[in-house]
């Protein structure tokens, strides 16, 4: 009695979709992580050596307090600095930053304001004291921003192992 040949399993028509939706994910994955990761290292470190009074100006998003601003008188002029929200508004210098510059706002305007009516300057004697930029603090990642990096990091994993089987799968030769 001769055994029958096993059939022939069939390769479905859009089997292109279990390699290509995995490699779309990882190029999406990719660029997203690139421009993360390069916004996140374009920031530099600064050490601020004369002393940092609270402005009382805070700035807030969906009613939590995200930053404070700051400011100090140094050669360069009057700087301002939006830093994270802080248990006490008194900061010891020297005081390692990490951040970047970033051009005037319409908050430091507004910021001017306040400040020219609860000192002697004016508004226009403030803006020829202040630099052109103020310093604004990296915000630390919150837990809902590592869990979503955790999740997206699971589903890049998953996709290298999908398009590592789909690889090895099609270069199987069958067994005669």
């Amino acid at each position: 009695m001769e055994k029958e040949p096993l059939p022939m399993i069939k390769k479905k028509k859009n089997s292109y979709k279990n390699f290509f939706l995995p490699i779309l994910y990882l190029i999406v994955f990719s660029i997203t992580c690139f421009l993360f990761w390069s916004e996140r290292t374009k920031q530099e470190e600064i050490t601020i050596k004369t002393p940092l009074t609270y402005s009382g100006y805070d700035v807030f998003e969906n009613k939590i307090c995200v930053g404070q601003y700051y400011y100090s008188f140094s050669k360069e002029g009057l700087q301002f600095y939006l830093l994270n929200p802080r248990e006490n508004s008194t900061l010891s210098t020297p005081l390692s930053l990490t951040g970047k510059r970033e051009s005037n706002t319409e908050e430091i305007k507004q910021l001017k304001k306040h400040l020219s009516s609860i000192t002697q300057f004016s508004t226009k004697e403030l803006n020829a004291l202040t630099t052109d930029t103020f310093f604004l603090e990296q915000r630390p990642l919150s837990t809902k921003q590592w869990v979503m990096i955790g999740i997206a990091c699971l589903f890049a994993l998953f996709s290298i192992l999908s398009c590592m089987k789909t690889i090895i799968e099609r270069t199987k030769k069958p067994l005669n």
